[in-house]
């Protein structure tokens, strides 16, 4: 009775220990557990602003915020395949407004974030709807989400904001040197951005601010985006007519140009925008020329080959487009 006991009891043990291997087989498996780049690549997109009105003076009031279908390497025209979400009026923000936008989006929550420097807009990508504008945000000329957090620089300091109310906490850094900053970019807890000859990172988690040197103070830096220790970012030269592609070490400060920009950036009154596909690699430069001759660059360069070469699209009536920010 005991043997036959135990031979049951056995076979039980085997039969469980068979399930438990299915199930986990099962697991690893399973194709719905198991990402799909394809998939997230369909599901991603571009997001932006663009004028119907061309700018006269310092006046260009009329807005779309735009989203984009899936991306497609390596031309994607943003502006000629976008659906328009909502009109915004927006009063006396021409030269003002494309020289100091900035923008955001929040993976988190879903929110998109975009700064003339004389209002802030923050949109519901879910919902498809403006959420709030708030009126008095003057200065506000680089900004960040990170963990559902937008963080902003404001004048020479950096606070984080409240979506809802708008409302600034204290100073959490104080930025040694002024200047009209590149947008910021993150990676992890930090953020970076470059100013006045010195990229800062901003840890979010100490409030600690950190710099190093990259090059002289006449040099304004666009479209900074971070990937794998390192930024990349349009580097503009006072009085030049041309731009160079770059790729700065974040913790040294050291700098490589990669390629002349060339006639594939437009520099007008425009600060570009930028985005970094981080499932392909791809980024985004945008770039208007909408006080001048109303055309509208769109540059894509995949940063991952080992000599990276621009693909550039330029689409005409466009008037004036910012705020790029990827959307998934």
């Amino acid at each position: 009775m005991k043997t036959t006991n135990k031979i049951i009891q056995l076979v039980k043990q085997v039969i469980f220990a068979g399930l438990i291997a299915f199930s986990l087989f099962s697991c690893d498996n399973d194709d719905s557990t198991i990402p799909n780049d394809d998939n997230q690549n369909q599901e991603l997109g571009l997001i932006g602003i663009r004028s119907t009105n061309m700018p006269s003076g310092n006046s260009c009031n009329i807005w779309d915020l735009i989203k984009s279908p899936a991306m497609v390497f390596p031309i994607f025209d943003i502006y000629n395949t976008a659906t328009v979400v909502d009109d915004i009026g927006l009063e006396y923000l021409g030269q003002t407004t494309m020289s100091y936008q900035s923008s955001a989006y929040d993976r988190v929550n879903k929110k998109y974030a975009v700064s003339t420097s004389e209002r802030v807009i923050v949109y519901n990508a879910e919902t498809n709807s403006i959420e709030v504008i708030h009126e008095d945000a003057d200065g506000i000329m680089a900004m960040e989400f990170i963990d559902g957090v937008l963080y902003v620089k404001k004048a020479n300091n950096i606070h984080t904001m409240a979506l809802v109310t708008g409302t600034l906490s204290t100073e959490l850094a104080t930025i040694s040197s002024s200047g009209i900053p590149s947008n910021m970019a993150f990676n992890g807890d930090n953020i970076h951005f470059i100013q006045k000859g010195r990229l800062y990172t901003f840890n979010t988690d100490t409030n600690v601010l950190s710099q190093v040197a990259v090059t002289s103070e006449n040099v304004v830096y666009n479209g900074v985006e971070y990937h794998l220790g390192y930024i990349y970012a349009a580097k503009r030269y006072v009085g030049a007519t041309e731009d160079d592609f770059v790729r700065i070490d974040v913790g040294t400060g050291a700098e490589e140009i990669l390629f002349s920009l060339g006639g594939s950036y437009s520099k007008d009154y425009s600060r570009i925008s930028s985005a970094l596909d981080y499932t392909t690699t791809i980024y985004y430069l945008a770039s208007s020329n909408g006080h001048s001759t109303d055309q509208h660059i769109v540059t894509t360069i995949n940063i991952s080959d080992a000599v990276p070469t621009p693909s550039s699209d330029t689409t005409t009536d466009n008037k004036y487009v910012f705020g790029l920010q990827l959307k998934d």
